[in-house]
C-alpha cells in the first residue's frame, strides 16, 4: 500500500518560482475522463473487484474522497505523483463509477490554487479526424457570450457554474466569489460573477483588486517573462474585502475566469488573494484550452 494523501484542499503557497518550477516538472497537469483518462477505472471481470489510478491527487482527490470517501494512495511508479486505489468490493467499483460519471466532462488542473477545475475543453478532435478541432458545446456557448456578448448564452454558462458550486464539495461552502481581473469592464467574468453572486447570495470582492496598466503586452510576452509583466501592471488591492479568520468559509474564494491556458493570471491573482487573507482560493473556469501552454510556445500535455 503506497502513502496516504491530504484529503483536504492545499493552504495557497504561491510564487514566482513555485509555478514556473511546477511548469518545468514533466508530469501531465490534467484529469478527464471523458478524454485522457476514460479508461482510469479497471473493473475485475467478476464485478467485486478493480483499480483506479490517476496521474496525480491535486484538485482531484479532495472532491473525489468528500464525494465517496474512499481512500487513495500514491504510487510507487516512474511518475511521483501518480495516485491509486484497490477496490475490494462492489460498491466501491459503483461509487468510483458515479464520480467519474458525475465529472465526466471535467478538468481537473494540477496548479497551485487549492483546487483547480474547468468545466469542459472548448474544442474537441472531430469524430474521424483527430488532428481536426472542433468547439465543443460549451465551447460555442463562451464564444456567444464572451465574443458576441449574448445574454442567453452568459445566463447558461452562469446556471452551469452555478450548479457546480452548488453541488462540489468545497466551493458550496465558499461564501466569498471573484472574476479574475481585466481592463475591459465588460469582460466575461465579471459578467458571470455578477449573476452568480446574486443568484447564490454570495460576496463579490472582484472590486477589490484590478490592474492600474494596460494588459496590452502580456500575450506577446515570452512565457518565461509574463509574472514580471503582470506584476509590472501594478494590482491594485484593497482591504475592504479582507477575510474574518475565525470563519473558514470565510477564509475561501471561488475565483472565475472563463479561458484557462497556461493558467499563469489565474495563479499571479491567487497569490494576491492569499496576501489579502485568503487561505484557499477555488479556480473555477468556463473552459480549458487543448493545451496547458497555448500561450507559451510549448507542446500540448497528452
Amino acid at each position: 500500500m503506497g502513502n496516504r494523501l491530504n484529503k483536504t484542499p492545499k493552504k495557497l503557497l504561491i510564487s514566482k518560482n513555485n509555478f514556473y518550477e511546477m511548469h518545468r516538472f514533466s508530469s501531465p497537469r490534467i484529469i478527464c475522463f471523458l478524454e485522457q483518462h476514460s479508461r482510469s477505472l479497471k473493473v475485475n471481470p467478476a464485478g467485486t473487484g478493480g483499480k483506479l489510478g490517476l496521474p496525480f491527487d491535486d484538485s482531484f482527490y479532495p472532491i473525489f474522497y468528500a464525494t465517496t470517501s474512499l481512500e487513495m494512495y500514491r504510487s510507487r511508479t516512474t511518475n511521483p505523483l501518480s495516485i491509486f486505489r484497490e477496490n475490494n468490493l462492489e460498491k466501491e467499483n459503483t461509487a468510483c463509477s458515479e464520480f467519474i460519471s458525475s465529472f465526466n466532462e471535467i478538468i481537473f488542473i494540477r496548479d497551485l490554487l487549492s483546487i483547480s477545475v474547468s468545466l469542459s475543453y472548448n474544442k474537441r478532435p472531430k469524430d474521424g479526424y483527430p488532428e481536426e478541432l472542433q468547439d465543443t458545446a460549451l465551447g460555442l456557448l463562451y464564444n456567444k457570450a464572451k465574443r458576441h456578448f449574448c445574454l442567453e448564452s452568459t445566463r447558461q454558462i452562469a446556471s452551469l457554474l452555478e450548479n457546480f458550486i452548488k453541488s462540489t464539495p468545497f466551493y458550496k461552502n465558499s461564501s466569498h466569489i471573484c472574476s479574475v481581473p481585466s481592463n475591459s469592464a465588460n469582460n466575461l467574468p465579471s459578467r458571470l460573477v455578477e449573476i452568480i453572486s446574486s443568484t447564490l447570495n454570495l460576496t463579490n470582492i472582484s472590486k477589490a483588486i484590478a490592474w492600474s496598466a494596460s494588459d496590452q503586452l502580456i500575450r506577446s510576452t515570452p512565457f518565461i517573462d509574463k509574472w514580471d509583466v503582470l506584476e509590472k501592471r501594478n494590482l491594485n488591492i484593497k482591504a475592504e474585502f479582507v477575510p474574518t479568520k475565525e470563519h473558514e468559509e470565510e477564509r475561501s474564494v471561488i475565483l472565475i475566469d472563463d479561458l484557462y491556458q497556461s493558467g499563469i493570471t489565474t495563479n499571479f491573482i491567487a497569490e494576491k488573494l492569499s496576501l489579502l487573507g485568503y487561505d484557499y482560493v477555488y479556480g473555477l473556469s468556463v473552459v480549458k484550452s487543448r493545451s496547458n501552454d497555448e500561450n507559451t510556445g510549448t507542446t500540448p500535455d497528452d
